[in-house]
């Protein structure tokens, strides 16, 4: 499985961004089973038109997208697009997905 959370900074321990829409990076996490077995970080386009970055998930094959806020419209193209949105998430990305997997 793959999971994404938006950041605020070019990192792992990067804080997630307060909102989706205006993240510049995304952390990319592979969990398998139940553990983290690798992770990418991609850096977003400042300029995207509507549902460009949901799909640009989906072709990293994201499953899961981890964040604080997440608009209508982008929650729209998420959930169209099979991928699973858990919003009011905070703190270091790397903490985030952790306590996801516990969870699962």
């Amino acid at each position: 499985m793959k999971v994404a959370i938006p950041v605020e900074k070019p990192s792992f321990d990067s804080p997630v961004s307060e909102h989706f829409g205006r993240a510049r990076y995304i952390a990319i996490f592979l969990v398998t089973g139940k553990k983290l077995s690798g992770a990418e970080l991609i850096e977003l386009p400042e300029n995207h038109a509507q549902g460009e970055l949901p799909a640009l998930l989906k072709e990293k094959g994201v499953d899961v997208l981890l964040a604080n806020r997440v608009g209508r419209k982008a929650l729209a193209h998420f959930q169209s697009l099979g991928i699973r949105v858990i919003a009011g998430v905070n703190g270091k990305a790397v903490d985030t997905v952790k306590e996801f997997i516990e969870k699962m």
